[in-house]
C-alpha cells in the first residue's frame, strides 16, 4: 500500500502530458479553464493564440490594438497577463506598462517604461505623478509614431525613385523591401523580426485605462494621445492594450473606443454595456454576452475582429485561456533572462537589473568581509 508521501511523490514528478485535461461540454467549451500553452520563438506579432472555438480551433490575434472587458471576476486581468507574456516573449519588443494597483510590478523587470502610483503612494508621491509621467511617455510615443511615419515615407519615396512598385505601409511590408533598399535606409534585415533596429515595437499594457482617462488634471490628454495611437500606431509598431471592467466602459471616450479594432468581451451581464464594447448589432446578431447557454464554461468571450477593407467586425466565440499570476511571474522570469542574455533589457528594466547587480554585489562583498574576518579571529 501506497504511503501519503509517495502518493505526493508520484503526483509531483507525474510527466506533463499525463496531466488531467479539461472535460468538454456539449457545447463543445470545457468545464475547466485552458492553460496558457508554451509558445516556441520565432513567432509573428499577428498571430498569437489567445483561445479555442467550440471545434478546438485555436484563435490568433495581433500583439496589440485591443480593448478588454468584462464583469467583475470573468477573466479580465487573465487576459491581459497572456497578452503581456507574449509581449515580453516577443523579440525585442519594448512593454509600456502603466499600474495603477501594484498588480502588475513583476512586469517592471521587462518593462521599457513602468509607471505605478503604487509606488508613489508608498514613496509619499501623490497620484498626480504617475498620471503625469504616463502622460510624458504617450507624447513621447507619438513623437516616435510621427517619426515612423516620416521614415516610412522617405523609403516609399526611395523606393518610387528607384522604379520599384512596393509602398511600405506597415512594418511587415519591410519583408518585400530589396536588400540594397533596407541598407540604404540604415534597415538592418538580419533582425529575426524584419524590423529596422530603431523601429522596435512599443506594447503599451493599461489594466485599468478607467483609472488613468479620469484623472482630473490629465485624463483628457491622456485619451487625446491614445486616441492618436490607436489610429496608425499598430501599422507603425506602437500596439494598445486597454483593459476595464464593464461598469467602466464609459468613460472610454466613444471615438477612442471606434479606433480599436479588436474588442474581447468577457462576460457582460448589463446590455448596455455589451453594447459599448460590441456595439447594439452584434448583440441583436446573437453576441450574447451573458453566455446563459455555456454558464459552465469559464473565461467565454466574443471577439469582434475587424472584416477585411475595415467595413465592420466579425465575432467569434472563443474560450479565451487563462493566464494564472503564478504563470505570469515563471515566464516573466524566463523572458528576463532571455532579455538580458540578448541585450533587450532597455529603459526602466535596465535601471531595475542594474540595482538587482549592485545589490547582490553588496552581498557578496559583505560576505566575502565576514568571511574574513572569521578567519582572523581563528
Amino acid at each position: 500500500m501506497r504511503t501519503l508521501a509517495t502518493t505526493l511523490r508520484a503526483l509531483i514528478h507525474r510527466p506533463h502530458h499525463h496531466a488531467v485535461q479539461p472535460s468538454p461540454l456539449p457545447g463543445g467549451f470545457f468545464r475547466s479553464p485552458l492553460e496558457l500553452p508554451a509558445l516556441a520563438q520565432p513567432f509573428t506579432a499577428t498571430a498569437l493564440p489567445v483561445g479555442l472555438t467550440y471545434t478546438g480551433e485555436t484563435v490568433s490575434l495581433g500583439l496589440g490594438g485591443v480593448l478588454i472587458s468584462g464583469d467583475r471576476k470573468t477573466g479580465v486581468s487573465s487576459t491581459v497577463r497572456t497578452f503581456a507574456v507574449w509581449a515580453a516573449k516577443f523579440p525585442a519588443a519594448r512593454l509600456h506598462v502603466y499600474d495603477d494597483s501594484g498588480e502588475w510590478v513583476v512586469l517592471r523587470t521587462v518593462a521599457h517604461r513602468f509607471v505605478t502610483r503604487a509606488y508613489g503612494i508608498a514613496d509619499g508621491l501623490s497620484d498626480d505623478t504617475a498620471a503625469e509621467q504616463a502622460l510624458a511617455d504617450l507624447l513621447a510615443l507619438r513623437t516616435e509614431m510621427q517619426r515612423r511615419d516620416d521614415h516610412l515615407r522617405d523609403l516609399n519615396n526611395d523606393l518610387d525613385a528607384a522604379g520599384h512598385d512596393l509602398i511600405v505601409n506597415r512594418l511587415e511590408d519591410l519583408a518585400g523591401v530589396p536588400l540594397e533598399m533596407l541598407h540604404a535606409a540604415g534597415i538592418d534585415p538580419a533582425r529575426t523580426d524584419t524590423e529596422a533596429s530603431d523601429l522596435h515595437r512599443h506594447v503599451v499594457i493599461i489594466a485599468n485605462v478607467a483609472w488613468w482617462l479620469t484623472h482630473e488634471q490629465h485624463g483628457p490628454a491622456i485619451a487625446e494621445q491614445l486616441f492618436w495611437l490607436a489610429g496608425i500606431g499598430d501599422s507603425l509598431g506602437i500596439h494598445l492594450v486597454l483593459a476595464v471592467t464593464a461598469r467602466d466602459l464609459a468613460t472610454i471616450p466613444g471615438a477612442l473606443r471606434a479606433r480599436i479594432s479588436t474588442r474581447i468581451a468577457l462576460r457582460i451581464t448589463n446590455p448596455d454595456h455589451a453594447d459599448l464594447i460590441l456595439g447594439e448589432p452584434a448583440r441583436i446578431a446573437g453576441a450574447d454576452t451573458t453566455h446563459t447557454a455555456h454558464q459552465a464554461a469559464p473565461m467565454l468571450a466574443w471577439i469582434a475582429l475587424p472584416r477585411a477593407g475595415g467595413a465592420g467586425h466579425r465575432h467569434r466565440l472563443v474560450q479565451l485561456y487563462r493566464c494564472s499570476p503564478m504563470r505570469l511571474h515563471r515566464s516573466i522570469g524566463w523572458c528576463r533572462h532571455d532579455r538580458d542574455q540578448s541585450g533587450w533589457l532597455t529603459g526602466d528594466a535596465a535601471a531595475v537589473k542594474a540595482e538587482m547587480d549592485a545589490y547582490h554585489a553588496d552581498q557578496a562583498a559583505r560576505r566575502a568581509s565576514h568571511d574574513s574576518d572569521g578567519q582572523d579571529r581563528r
